[in-house]
C-alpha cells in the first residue's frame, strides 16, 4: 500500500471518532435538556 492510502484511512478513522463524538455530545446536551 502506499503511505498515502494509509494515512488517509488513520484520517478517515480519526475524522469518524471526532464525529461519534461530536454526536454523542449532541445527544448528551439533547437529553440534559429534557
Amino acid at each position: 500500500m502506499k503511505r498515502g492510502n494509509t494515512r488517509t484511512l488513520i484520517d478517515t478513522q480519526y475524522t469518524l471518532s471526532d464525529l461519534m463524538k461530536q454526536v454523542e455530545a449532541q445527544l448528551g446536551t439533547v437529553k440534559g435538556e429534557c
